[in-house]
């Protein structure tokens, strides 16, 4: 009924605006935790550059996200979660080039901008590849699953840095989403079936 409609309709926009909500604390949280510090020891240099490294990389979120909002007009999840992932990849890439802050700077604008359509394609597709009926736990799962990562992913990060340097912060994201790429594939090729 046109009821029950509108009821699973502000269902769905609390549930986005509470995802969102836990996704900008959770970003905070890991810009805080890994981002900030990497930069400053990374280049030595003052914190008040490496706040405005965080601030890059939340304007390419920030971007990001509203440009992801025109682009699923045209492109769906699955399509648009690719993107991210290729724009990631290019971010990491990025932070690779020897030119010190500014490929730092760049990288991490990039790395933000790809990561804004992944969470919330991938939870907006929930229904669609599970069925409205399993959805909810499905979206329970995405959620757990994403405060466990940014709970356990810092410190573990923090030890690695610790015997490698921190120089290995882009080989440790470019095999997190390494891994994110293929589940991500796996799972669209088991739902085409």
């Amino acid at each position: 009924t046109e009821s029950e409609v509108r009821s699973r309709q502000e269902i769905q926009f609390e549930n986005y605006s509470k995802i969102e909500i836990i996704e900008s604390l959770t970003m905070i949280d890991m810009v805080r935790k890994d981002i900030m510090p990497a930069c400053i020891e990374f280049e030595k240099v003052l914190a008040e550059t490496a706040a405005g490294w965080g601030t890059i990389f939340f304007l390419g979120i920030t971007l990001g996200r509203f440009l992801s909002g025109i682009l699923t007009a045209k492109f769906d999840d699955k399509q648009m979660v690719r993107i991210g992932i290729a724009v990631i990849a290019a971010g990491i890439l990025t932070m690779f080039l020897p030119v010190g802050n500014v490929g730092a700077a760049l990288g991490l604008f990039l790395i933000g901008f790809g990561c804004a359509p992944v969470y919330p394609c991938l939870i907006h597709s929930t229904p669609q590849r599970f069925g409205i009926e399993n959805s909810q736990a499905i979206i329970g799962v995405e959620m757990a699953s994403a405060y466990v990562g940014s709970t356990f992913m810092p410190p573990f990060f923090g030890v690695i840095s610790n015997i490698f340097g921190i120089r290995i912060l882009p080989l440790f994201a470019g095999s997190l989403l390494v891994i994110m790429f293929f589940l991500h594939e796996k799972l669209c090729r088991a739902i085409e079936k």
